[in-house]
């Protein structure tokens, strides 16, 4: 970590062991990380048990390069979501935005659309931050092991036991596009399992109002018809260009004149929101 990030060494990483938690919980206040662990064996035998079937490795090495990803994951929040105060503000006018310009969404009151905007916006910065993530580990090597994002999903869907029943809200969608665009071929089936039909579809839908372009995506692998490299090489340079537009038009402190209803980066994020408005009050807990 000081390696690619010297400030890291000034950051402070607090542990904590929590019997209300099922495996473990991180996040971070931009100054601190916290990280909350259940019980160690409990976490471990998960690992053991489940994981090992559908990432390389022991279960030990695993769960030392989650850990791993999610400490470089906290510290992308403070360089690429939110950047800063001002950024963290217009993300939070792209969300509601988004929300309130959804032409169905009628049936939402003004205090509920507060109320998704402000659930809603980890979820955003978590996917900001982790395509970014994923794009800058294969050029700069951060990791060896490139589909380690979608573990920590994995460990959320299998907590919550609904890998084999289909389910549609903002957070399973959003648990299946981490499995398809930062996975793997064994995890990938997992999350499929995991969503209906429709939810793919809405995925699918939701990555190509991003990209703002006549570009149709897939994110339903058949094995059958093709295999995984193949099907899966397209998807990586879509997650380069959504990059791309969430990095284009941030806010600088000498700009006066800036708008950020013109910035790419704040307009992906309201389309992103506006696809996805009538799944959100499906799912009343944050991602």
């Amino acid at each position: 970590m000081e390696k690619h990030f010297p400030f890291y060494k000034e950051k402070k990483v607090e542990m904590f062991l929590s019997p209300f938690i099922e495996n473990m919980i991180i996040y971070t206040d931009m100054d601190t990380i916290y990280v909350k662990f259940g019980e160690r064996t409990k976490l471990y035998d998960f690992f053991e048990k489940h994981v090992v079937k559908y990432w390389e490795g022991t279960a030990e090495e695993i769960l030392i390069d989650c850990f791993t990803y999610l400490l470089y994951h906290e510290t992308y929040h403070g360089i690429k979501a939110p950047i800063s105060k001002k950024d963290s503000i217009f993300i939070s006018e792209a969300i509601f935005n988004g929300l309130k310009t959804n032409n169905d969404n009628s049936y939402l009151t003004r205090d509920f659309v507060y109320e998704m905007t402000n659930q809603t916006k980890n979820t955003i910065c978590d996917f900001i931050v982790d395509s970014t993530f994923y794009i800058d580990n294969l050029e700069l090597k951060y990791m060896q092991r490139q589909d380690i994002i979608p573990v920590y999903d994995y460990l959320t869907i299998k907590n919550k036991k609904i890998e084999q029943k289909p389910s549609l809200n903002k957070d399973s969608i959003f648990h299946f596009m981490y499995g398809a665009l930062f996975g793997n071929e064994n995890i990938y089936p997992v999350f499929r399992n995991s969503i209906s039909d429709e939810g793919v579809q809405m995925a699918s839908l939701t990555l190509e109002k991003i990209l703002n372009e006549e570009q149709e995506i897939n994110l339903d692998w058949n094995e059958n018809q093709q295999n995984y490299s193949s099907w899966h090489k397209p998807l990586q340079t879509t997650i380069e260009k959504m990059t791309k537009n969430f990095s284009e038009g941030l806010p600088r402190q000498t700009d006066e004149n800036y708008n950020s209803l013109e910035s790419k980066r704040y307009q992906s994020i309201t389309r992103l929101v506006n696809t996805l408005t009538p799944y959100l009050p499906l799912s009343q807990t944050p991602y």
